[in-house]
């Protein structure tokens, strides 16, 4: 039986390459559609942090009025632009209705198992794609008593999972990431984690993709999906019409914008954040990810480290 099926993957970030790319692998007839001139997408600019240990949703108790209160902070890692906007208000207004303890208790497992198997995955792909992954671990550096001791209830969930995890004194941080300066209060090491480099990831993988037959249509904009009631029968686009046998939507921040007209409502929101990269840094790069939760996180590849951190949400 021929199983061979023409996909078309909306959006050309990290998840729609990746996706692009298994599709592909299994022999799949592939065509990527995005709105950009080329593929230079927020994908490239994030921290490259692969994180199985990030297993507690944003979602949580307390996040809320943490949230409210950093808004009036402006050195705060996150914010919320204020808006009218209905579809903001919806979103916030359902995560307010999922930061429950419950929901936590109910997604923690299946988001250690996603995360878990995504970096099983980065470290087969970069076999293939030399994307300088590396599996050293995250170091959480708590700079306050009050920190620490959230750090220990999140230590305690992850060992809960099953994950490889170390409390850290402050001299066990310091002797593992080289510095004698650093002013905190301790740590957590998660020895699972990683870090790629996102610059090189995009590009190789994009460079494979156009090797091995998808087919790239840039600067195409979706105006229209249409369906004949739970089937979508083609997308109307500024360069053209498409169809195909499945569709894939992986657009981002205008996800719930395209599928609105289907009458699915997807509660998203768009989130912004700033990175910075510095070149040959004069100071030794640690070999360890670093990151203080919350607040910023930097880690190096060869001779480039980035610093990544803040979270603005907004509408589009």
């Amino acid at each position: 039986m021929n199983t061979r099926k023409k996909i078309i993957v909306i959006g050309g970030g990290a998840i729609g390459l990746s996706t692009a790319y298994y599709l592909n692998k299994s022999g799949h007839e592939v065509t990527v559609l995005d709105n950009s001139p080329k593929i230079s997408n927020c994908s490239f600019g994030n921290a490259g942090m692969v994180v199985p240990s990030h297993f507690i949703p944003l979602a949580a108790p307390g996040v809320v009025w943490q949230g409210l209160k950093w808004l009036f902070n402006p050195e705060s890692p996150f914010s919320i632009k204020p808006s009218l906007d209905i579809q903001l208000l919806s979103w916030l207004f359902h995560f307010y209705k999922a930061s429950k303890a419950k929901h936590v208790k109910q997604t923690m497992t299946l988001l250690y198992q996603l995360n878990k198997a995504s970096s099983e995955l980065f470290k087969e792909l970069n076999k293939e794609l030399d994307f300088d992954y590396e599996s050293k671990g995250l170091v959480i550096l708590a700079n306050s008593k009050k920190g620490l001791k959230h750090e220990l209830v999140n230590l305690t969930l992850a060992k809960s999972l099953g994950q490889p995890v170390d409390l850290l004194t402050i001299s066990d941080v310091r002797d593992l990431l080289g510095q004698d300066q650093l002013t905190i209060e301790g740590g957590v090491h998660y020895k699972e984690d990683g870090h790629l480099n996102p610059i090189t990831y995009m590009s190789n993988l994009e460079k494979h993709l156009n090797h091995n037959g998808v087919n790239f249509h840039k600067s195409t904009e979706i105006l229209e999906i249409t369906s004949d009631k739970s089937t979508i029968t083609g997308i109307t686009t500024s360069t053209g019409n498409f169809s195909a046998d499945e569709y894939v939507l992986s657009a981002g921040a205008w996800s719930a914008k395209l599928v609105k007209e289907l009458g699915v409502n997807l509660h998203l929101a768009p989130g912004k954040g700033y990175s910075f990269t510095l070149n040959n840094p004069q100071k030794p790069i640690f070999a360890t990810n670093h990151s203080c939760r919350g607040q910023s996180c930097y880690h190096s590849f060869k001779n480039t480290l980035r610093f990544a951190g803040t979270m603005e949400v907004w509408r589009i």
